[in-house]
C-alpha cells in the first residue's frame, strides 16, 4: 500500500509546454516547462492550470485527456492573487481514484 503526503491536484492532463522567458537582468533565455491541465472546479466550471516542471526533472509520459492526481508543492504570489503550483521533484503521477 502507497501512503501519500501532501497536496495531490487530480486533473485532466491536456500538454506539455515550454515557454521561451528572457531574464531581464542578463537577457538570457531560460525555458519554463510546464505540464497543462484541465481542472473542474466543482462548480460547473473548469479551468486550465499550470503546473511547472523542477529544473531536473523530465515530461512524465501522459496520455492526452486522462485524468491524474499530480502530485504539487503549491505558492501563492500575493501581488497577482494566483496560486502557483509546481510538481514534486521525483514522483510521477498518480492514476485516478475511484470513489463509491
Amino acid at each position: 500500500m502507497t501512503k501519500v503526503k501532501g497536496h495531490v491536484l487530480f486533473a485532466t492532463y491536456e500538454k506539455n509546454d515550454v515557454f521561451n522567458w528572457q531574464d531581464p537582468t542578463t537577457g538570457q533565455m531560460k525555458p519554463i516547462r510546464s505540464i497543462k491541465v484541465l481542472l473542474d472546479q466543482g462548480d460547473g466550471t473548469v479551468t486550465r492550470e499550470s503546473i511547472a516542471l523542477p529544473p531536473d526533472m523530465s515530461f512524465p509520459a501522459l496520455n492526452i485527456g486522462e485524468v491524474y492526481g499530480f502530485r504539487i508543492m503549491t505558492s501563492v504570489n500575493k501581488k497577482r492573487l494566483q496560486v502557483s503550483y509546481t510538481l514534486v521533484p521525483g514522483r510521477e503521477p498518480l492514476p485516478p481514484l475511484e470513489i463509491e
